[in-house]
């Protein structure tokens, strides 16, 4: 059987075979001395994002797509500090247009990982509307 035919094979498999598949043939190449070594709460988390996976609780990206998000130095950020009305807590709200125009609003509290907070999407249009409507109110 070819290289090809396999691929062939494993793109007519559900999805959450071809993540079985994909986990076991990472495990087979991983299986030669590696140069990584993962801390116990590096494995924990990886597991915790292999299951996540596996159950379509997370969705994958392509590795090219992950890289490419990465190393993309034109995306700007801009972040502005703001406080919660009901405790005072400190909050951020990160802010970016990624490739489809599309806004990027990040909640979170300050000098957070990647997996705190909340993420929206809004379109530009919309949210330049939405902008555009809004009044301040007066005293």
């Amino acid at each position: 059987m070819t290289v090809r035919e396999i691929l062939d094979a494993a793109a007519k498999l559900p999805r959450a075979h071809q993540i079985e598949l994909w986990d076991e043939l990472i495990c087979l190449v991983g299986d030669a001395e590696s140069d990584v070594a993962l801390t116990p709460a590096q494995a924990e988390d990886l597991d915790r994002r292999m299951e996540e996976a596996a159950e379509g609780r997370a969705r994958l990206i392509p590795g090219d797509e992950a890289i490419a998000q990465l190393v993309r130095p034109e995306v700007q950020m801009e972040t502005v500090h703001g406080t919660t009305p009901a405790d005072r807590s400190q909050r951020d709200i990160s802010m970016w247009f990624d490739e489809a125009e599309q806004l990027n609003l990040w909640i979170h509290p300050p000098n957070s990982g990647n997996d705190a907070g909340w993420q929206v999407k809004v379109s530009r249009e919309d949210f330049e509307a939405a902008l555009r409507s809004l009044r301040i109110p007066r005293d």
